[in-house]
């Protein structure tokens, strides 16, 4: 009578506490391989788990101390999960542990269950991915399983166009100067890499040529009376004047014109990179026009630039230029000056 009655115990306690019998366990991934550079996803199934109920989940791949976490996880159930993998393209090849952590089951391991292997050498990226005619610019090209660092002879090119500069950062990151011509075709085109050991490498339709888009953006101070003389700063965004032979700037209002005494390029804007500045001598005639004028630029490169009602001309102390000084020029002077714009 004992030993059924022990018999009927264990029954009930087997039914009654299944879960707490079997230790939470990892029993197999689906894929059960990668490649360097590749992203997958990688389906987890546990025994005893709680994948769906764990309020939050660490999910990673380990061999020795390298280890590649999981970039997002889905679970669909407490015993089946599935998880977003980025295999770096310098990971450790061969054979990896699968691990999951979360709060109910703890840390489980599934021992040498995912095999990494080389993956395809090939460039993978370009930043950024467009410039304009004319433009110099320095961009990254990251590769998969390649040799910038350790191969010789690196060129870099795209359509018949090479770069100036490059420097290997690592096997997998190059960066690469490019003078984009001014006549450059606009549009897609291939990035080319080669160095002794990889060869040619090509990543087709990754780098766009815009047309060039040269424009005004400021002039400082924005501002004159009549009579006065002062210098104005000029700055432009995908401007080139310091390579335009003849630079020249003027103001306009109808059919006025006033050209400046002397004009200047000063290098490049630290706010617009690529862009430069130049300064011009004003000499505002006594008997101007008041009102709003516009600015002009021209060059041999950017061609005619207009910032349309760029310039105000004004009477002696007349800033709302309504035919006297008040109170409101005086409001106007003040909120000029803290601008940085006033005369």
């Amino acid at each position: 009578m004992k030993i059924i009655r022990k018999r009927f115990l264990i029954i009930i306690i087997l039914f009654a506490f299944p879960s707490s019998l079997f230790a939470q366990s990892i029993i197999s991934i689906e894929p059960d391989t990668a490649q360097t550079g590749q992203g997958l996803n990688i389906g987890i199934f546990g025994q005893g788990t709680h994948f769906e109920q764990a309020p939050s989940m660490s999910v990673w791949l380990s061999q020795g101390s390298s280890i590649i976490y999981g970039s997002g996880y889905f679970p669909v159930d407490d015993t089946f999960m599935v998880v977003w993998f980025d295999i770096p393209a310098d990971a450790k090849l061969g054979l990896h542990d699968m691990n999951v952590y979360n709060d109910i089951d703890g840390t489980l391991t599934l021992d040498n269950c995912l095999t990494i292997n080389p993956g395809a050498i090939a460039i993978v990226s370009v930043d950024p991915d467009s410039a304009q005619q004319g433009q110099t610019l320095t961009v990254a090209i990251s590769g998969r399983g390649t040799h910038f660092d350790q191969g010789s002879g690196t060129t870099v090119w795209f359509g018949q166009e090479s770069t100036t500069t490059v420097w290997p950062v690592s096997n997998i990151l190059l960066l690469a100067r490019f003078d984009i011509p001014q006549q450059a075709q606009t549009g897609l085109k291939d990035i080319s890499v080669y160095n002794d050991i990889d060869g040619t490498l090509n990543l087709y339709n990754s780098f766009t040529i815009a047309p060039f888009n040269p424009e005004l953006i400021s002039v400082t101070p924005g501002a004159a009376y009549q009579g006065q003389k002062l210098s104005v700063r000029i700055t432009g965004k995908n401007t080139t004047f310091e390579q335009g032979s003849g630079a020249i700037a003027w103001l306009s209002q109808g059919d006025s014109l006033i050209f400046p005494k002397n004009i200047n390029t000063i290098g490049q804007s630290w706010w617009f990179p690529g862009s430069t500045m130049e300064v011009a001598d004003f000499d505002i005639p006594a008997d101007a026009d008041t009102g709003m004028w516009n600015l002009h630029t021209f060059s041999e490169i950017d061609g005619h630039l207009m910032l349309a009602d760029g310039f105000l001309i004004t009477r002696p102390g007349d800033l709302t230029c309504d035919g006297s000084v008040n109170f409101f020029d005086l409001a106007v002077l003040a909120d000029s000056w803290l601008e940085g714009t006033g005369p």
